[in-house]
């Protein structure tokens, strides 16, 4: 008798006011019937009322609905069920309602939209999604609009959007400086929220695609990059936060070329660097003044810090980083190099490359870490174990000895 468990199907409502795409949505996953058990409904208020009735994993919407459009409908799924996943899937919408939809829309796919993109995009947010057992943090995790970004980098970016003359390079600078800033202009071009899906190296880059006609009304007009509002100490903190990212992207660039990776290689490892402890964030974002005491914590019991948040959220960094980079459809390989930063050897062996940047970014995480004991506890390892079984011993000594000089000193916060 085969007593092995099944997965629980996901359960995927499916959202639109015309009833003929609703049928045409049904045939066109009606292969994926014994994945996921698949609802239908005609517009926003009939999808509340079948939420109140059975809470699910996914909620796919058309955007330009009549009574509640897709983003107020979505709002409402954030508020009442932060768990559940929210993808906008709609055919041509204008500039304005788009912005309305860059908040509570994890994902915007364009109709039409095959069979194939539609599963992977589900499938590829819920097995990340699957790896975090803790409830609460899925739920943390999928309600977050914006990460905490700097109070000086949002003011600046007021600031330049507010005055009409400023060039384009100058509000890409800005961007550039603040790792949520740029997490959420990825999470924009990552899908079609302003056209095709792009890959991109960081917030420069995406200022840059998007254009001042998109980042006036973003940053002006809607919630979707904030200040964080909280005490100067944890003001403080981000802000080096964002220094300690901006030198390991430095030194992980200066390996990267040293060691020969081609342009797309590069590009990659700048954004994984610039991501790769987003989890942190997240972590962070429900109550800072709590992960500030986690941080005495490390201190005050020579710990390292994710040990502690393993011990305190039942979740490591990398696993809260991943499901929320994924959700907001940053490109799997990516997420892959970011997620095995704290352990390289974990990484897909059957993928050298990533590998490789992955281990590129611990060890140059590994040194910033000997900088910022008194802050964060006690360094992180390097995987000295790993690196021995790899053979790179002697190429690990030298990307330690390449990024050395960009160790912080003097840090305080």
């Amino acid at each position: 008798m085969d007593v092995t468990a099944k997965s629980p199907k996901k359960r995927i409502l499916f959202v639109d006011d015309e009833r003929k795409l609703l049928d045409g949505l049904r045939r066109l996953l009606r292969s994926h019937r014994r994945e996921w058990d698949m609802q239908f409904a005609e517009g926003g208020a009939q999808a509340l009322e079948m939420l109140q009735e059975a809470p699910t994993d996914v909620v796919v919407s058309d955007m330009r609905m009549p009574g509640m459009s897709g983003a107020d409908l979505l709002e409402t799924v954030r508020q009442r069920y932060p768990a559940t996943v929210r993808l906008i899937l709609s055919g041509q919408c204008d500039k304005s309602s788009v912005l309305k939809a860059v908040c509570p829309a994890h994902q915007f796919l364009s109709k039409p939209c095959d069979a194939k993109l539609l599963k992977n995009t589900i499938c590829g947010v819920s097995s990340l999604r699957n790896k975090l057992k803790n409830d609460a943090i899925r739920s943390r995790v999928s309600s977050i609009v914006c990460l905490p970004c700097q109070p000086q980098v949002i003011a600046d970016l007021r600031d330049a959007c507010e005055n009409g003359n400023t060039s384009i390079e100058t509000l890409a600078e800005i961007a550039s400086r603040d790792i949520g800033v740029t997490a959420k202009l990825v999470q924009l071009v990552s899908s079609s929220f302003f056209g095709s899906p792009q890959r991109v190296s960081g917030g420069a880059a995406v200022v840059k695609l998007l254009g001042t006609d998109v980042m006036r009304p973003l940053v002006l007009e809607t919630e979707a990059l904030q200040p964080l509002d909280a005490s100067p100490r944890a003001v403080e903190l981000l802000t080096l936060f964002n220094r300690v990212h901006e030198a390991i992207v430095v030194a992980a660039m200066k390996i990267g070329k040293a060691e020969g990776l081609s342009e797309s290689r590069l590009r990659r490892l700048q954004l994984a660097g610039r991501l790769m402890n987003v989890g942190m964030l997240v972590l962070a974002t429900q109550d800072i003044d709590f992960y500030l005491s986690l941080l005495e914590k490390a201190v005050r019991h020579n710990l390292t810090l994710p040990e502690v948040e393993r011990e305190v959220f039942q979740a490591s960094r990398d696993e809260v980083g991943a499901y929320f980079l994924a959700l907001w459809g940053v490109p799997r390989d990516v997420i892959d190099v970011a997620k095995h930063v704290l352990a390289p050897s974990k990484a897909p062996a059957d993928d050298p490359e990533i590998v490789e940047e992955a281990a590129i970014l611990h060890v140059v995480g590994c040194v910033m870490d000997e900088s910022l004991s008194d802050l964060i506890g006690r360094p992180k390892e390097c995987d000295r174990d790993f690196f021995e079984q790899q053979g790179w011993t002697e190429r690990v000594a030298k990307w330690q000895d390449l990024c050395s000089e960009f160790q912080l000193t003097g840090v305080s916060a």
